[in-house]
């Protein structure tokens, strides 16, 4: 859990406070009144007049996903638009469509422009696209950790560090999700340490998520979870401040 900050706007899993299946998003945002013990007390919850008090571990800061498809010419249509597509639906599952921004570039300097408007509201970046063992590709273009810094880590804009979740092969190695992650503009690094099909880096998005956000588990938890139900040879990275995180067993994990 996040320092909270009194007065201020917070996402909650929806079942936390109430909410029955049929609200439309597992996420609901509130307004955090104040600390009682271990529980966060809540207001201006949607449907629900009354004040609420859940756990403090299942409050978020104001949560703002910026989903991004890095175009390559080649595979969009067969592989990058379905992903960005399915990403972008089971993230707005989980919070109303005004919290997800969905957009898509070809280089660097289109990537920056939209990252400069959006950057301050941002708790978490998803890259969809290709990588090497040192690059991202923006259209013909490979970028490295250096450059992509240079348009991701903008010094004036304010907020919190966005978790980046990458789902580009390769991006979770030491040579670019390990540099990332140094920035102080990122919070944490997660992304494939190789080669991973759409169809499995989108079953690992929606089980962290689920496990992250609507179960309220810390992120290094729903991240142990998410990598050993994920089906596969390539496994996924985690990396806080350059320090990669443990992988232990799937028996470990689950405590049986």
């Amino acid at each position: 859990m996040a320092d909270l900050i009194e007065g201020s706007r917070v996402h909650v899993p929806a079942k936390s406070v109430g909410l029955g299946s049929d609200y439309p998003s597992a996420m609901v945002e509130c307004k955090y009144l104040r600390k009682n013990g271990k529980k966060g007390v809540l207001s201006d919850i949607p449907r629900i007049q009354d004040t609420k008090e859940i756990d403090l571990w299942l409050i978020s800061p104001k949560l703002g996903f910026f989903i991004l498809q890095i175009g390559d010419f080649s595979s969009e249509i067969e592989l990058l638009e379905p992903l960005h597509s399915a990403i972008t639906d089971l993230t707005k599952l989980v919070l109303m469509p005004e919290f997800v921004w969905k957009y898509r570039v070809r280089s660097l300097e289109e990537f920056r422009f939209l990252w400069k408007q959006k950057a301050g509201a941002v708790s978490h970046l998803v890259l969809i696209g290709h990588g090497d063992k040192s690059n991202l590709l923006f259209g013909n273009d490979k970028v490295s950790a250096k450059d992509f810094l240079g348009a991701f880590a903008i010094q004036e804009t304010q907020g919190q560090a966005p978790v980046i979740i990458s789902l580009c092969c390769n991006s979770g190695n030491g040579l670019f999700g390990k540099n990332v992650s140094a920035s102080p503009s990122c919070k944490t690094f997660i992304g494939p340490s190789g080669s991973i099909h759409v169809s499995n880096a989108a079953l690992f998005y929606q089980s962290y998520l689920s496990h992250n956000l609507i179960d309220g588990r810390d992120k290094e938890k729903a991240y142990q979870l998410s990598r050993v139900f994920t089906p596969g040879v390539t496994e996924f990275n985690m990396w806080n401040k350059t320090r990669l995180a443990t992988k232990p067993s799937r028996k470990d994990v689950l405590g049986h």
